[in-house]
């Protein structure tokens, strides 16, 4: 996210910082502020992985903080360096995949690119889903969800596709 080439907005005033503390010759820090919504716990979580401090990264997670951790993982673009951890946090919870309430497995499976999930699920929403006011939601307990919070950009015609 910080590296030279990179074009996040942290990166970019990052590099601001340093070439502005360069010719100061101050040495300050650069601060980088995480989103409010980010969930702290998960926010740690994925920072003691990306930086090897396998001492502080837990054996396991409950599946609300998995999806949090996938929420973070999504947005900072870091799915790909938090194997083998998805895996053994992913694997306990796969039983819940067809259960009502769970239907955030489609965004998990979709960050963690677990096809085998994300094949099931597609095929559950696609026979489930509905379109309300613009937003996509899927039947539960015969009440609608809606998902468009938690769905990557593209994953809609992904699902229809599926059907």
């Amino acid at each position: 996210m910080l590296g030279p080439q990179s074009s996040f907005a942290e990166a970019s005033g990052l590099r601001s910082h340093q070439s502005s503390s360069a010719t100061e010759s101050n040495g300050s820090l650069f601060r980088i502020t995480a989103e409010e919504e980010h969930d702290p716990t998960a926010l740690a979580t994925v920072l003691y992985v990306l930086h090897g401090r396998a001492e502080n990264i837990p054996e396991s997670v409950t599946f609300e903080n998995l999806f949090e951790i996938a929420i973070i993982c999504d947005y900072y673009d870091c799915a790909a360096t938090m194997r083998p951890w998805d895996e053994i946090w992913m694997g306990p919870l796969r039983s819940l995949t067809s259960k009502p309430g769970y239907e955030n497995w489609l965004f998990i499976s979709w960050v963690f690119e677990d096809q085998d999930v994300f094949g099931k699920m597609t095929k559950t929403f696609s026979r489930n889903g509905v379109m309300v006011d613009g937003e996509f939601g899927v039947i539960v307990a015969g009440n609608v969800k809606r998902m468009d919070c938690h769905l990557p950009q593209g994953i809609i015609g992904t699902i229809m596709w599926n059907t």
